[in-house]
């Protein structure tokens, strides 16, 4: 089962410019049709240091954005998802 631990951040889009270079972003896909995007740094709803955005994403669209998680709360979300039918 997937967890926090598994996300590879890599700088975000937005990372390019100046006041956002800190951006970074995970996405992990399940084999139930639905992702998870985790997101960190000043533009989202993160301390950029131990709170993160995560979006539930199925099918390519987004059902739910939650903010300001911690790590564990983040796994706890992505094992809910991978066992979804």
């Amino acid at each position: 089962m997937k967890n926090f631990n598994d996300l590879i951040f890599n700088p975000h889009s937005l990372a390019e410019y100046p006041d956002f270079s800190e951006a970074k972003q995970a996405v992990e896909k399940f084999n139930n049709g639905y992702s998870v995007s985790v997101l960190s740094g000043k533009p989202f709803y993160s301390n950029g240091i131990d709170t993160y955005e995560l979006a539930v994403i199925y099918s390519g669209n987004i059902v739910k954005v939650i903010g300001n998680l911690s790590a564990k709360k983040i796994t706890e979300i992505m094992e809910r998802i991978q066992n979804k039918p």
